[in-house]
């Protein structure tokens, strides 16, 4: 029988390893660490349109038929029959075109979301050296006038940073193009109504539910953060499923808040 293969993505912090964990106390799951399958296939998928050969290619379902079978080829060694490739940008619109060219299936995403204030709070708390860093190396200007969190969070928000960019992926939960391709999952129904949440995703993907152990989580493998230049501890999981002790007000001032507590979320 053929594994299925699903997609975990999601904004910044909220909650996309904490899934990822939880996920994988199901028995026939597996949710691997964050994966570099999409940049696999994105490369592969444009390289039709900048290499000469594959622009004359007179198969083009074999250059189909490549990407399609990337997934199978490097999962192949994971014994579960329900597989889940986590990648944040999954969800992007560019990512959602490829993949309905090139997949044989109908693809499944689920998508994890946050209050964006929430995320400048989280993001500021846990690496604040960072982003100070990446504000100096940046196009921003810091505005002297304002205090320095005041600062991260504008360039957090800024057109140069991820954060900003991953925000168009909210786009394609909107198009009715998607539909039945992407559950969204927020952040505080996670921590609130784990199993119904749970359950509710169950039922997105069509597979059996599972009675999960909230109190007893635990990561199966370690991301490799210092190789991928982030921040320590970033993807660090707490045993016990709960809120953390960032509170929104601690990092961010009035003006912030006011700023960007609009921006859209689910």
């Amino acid at each position: 029988m053929g594994k299925q293969y699903h997609f975990l993505a999601g904004l910044h912090r909220s909650g996309n390893t904490v899934l990822s964990s939880i996920l994988n106390q199901h028995p026939d799951i597996y949710s691997s660490p964050l994966s570099p399958v999409s940049e696999y296939m994105w490369r592969t998928y444009n390289a039709s349109n900048e290499i000469e050969s594959a622009k004359s290619n007179m198969y083009p379902e074999r250059s189909t038929r490549l990407l399609s079978r990337m997934l199978e080829n490097y999962y192949e060694d994971v014994d579960k029959s329900i597989m889940f490739d986590r990648d944040k940008n999954w969800a992007h619109p560019a990512n959602i075109k490829m993949m309905k060219d090139c997949l044989d299936f109908k693809p499944k995403i689920v998508f994890t979301t946050r209050r964006i204030t929430e995320i400048l709070a989280s993001f500021i708390a846990m690496a604040v050296s960072e982003l100070v860093g990446g504000l100096h190396d940046s196009s921003l200007k810091a505005d002297n006038n304002l205090t320095l969190n005041d600062n991260l969070c504008d360039y957090l928000m800024s057109e140069d940073n991820e954060l900003r960019r991953m925000l168009t992926m909210l786009d394609s939960i909107d198009n009715p193009d998607n539909a039945g391709m992407i559950h969204v999952v927020k952040y505080e129904d996670l921590l609130n109504t784990p199993q119904e949440t749970m359950d509710k995703i169950y039922d997105f993907l069509e597979i059996e539910s599972f009675q999960h152990n909230f109190k007893n989580i635990r990561k199966i493998e370690e991301y490799n953060e210092a190789a991928a230049g982030l921040p320590k501890d970033l993807h660090k999981v707490r045993r016990v499923l709960g809120k953390g002790d960032v509170k929104v007000e601690d990092y961010l001032t009035p003006r912030s808040i006011e700023k960007y507590k609009d921006v859209r979320y689910f």
